[in-house]
């Protein structure tokens, strides 16, 4: 990596904090415990509900964490983003799902 990469990549830290936080809550802390079942992310149902029911399904619970940060405390309020981040990665996930389906049958036609 160069000096300007190195300076970039720098500018950006804090945001990789971020999602490294949103991705150890799934992955080692209130997810895994509650909801993997020993299952890769997309397998597991925060991405099968978005494919059984739709977006709706992320983006309401979304919606509801964003209204529940508003009355917490600073430390669960910060659980409650880092949990509507992980709800738009499975939306996302779910979402290029879809877009690869959908190129897929364009070229089929």
């Amino acid at each position: 990596m160069d000096t300007q990469e190195m300076l970039i990549f720098r500018k950006y830290e804090n945001l990789r904090l971020v999602l490294n936080m949103a991705y150890e809550r799934a992955s080692v802390g209130k997810g895994k415990e509650r909801h993997a079942d020993d299952k890769p992310f997309d397998k597991q149902q925060i991405c099968e509900l978005n494919r059984d029911f739709g977006n709706g399904y992320s983006l309401g619970q979304i919606i509801k964490k964003a209204y529940e940060v508003r009355r917490l405390p600073a430390e669960e309020a910060v659980n409650e983003l880092l949990d509507i981040m992980v709800y738009s990665a499975a939306l996302v996930i779910v979402l290029k799902e879809d877009n690869r389906r959908d190129a897929k049958e364009q070229r089929n036609d």
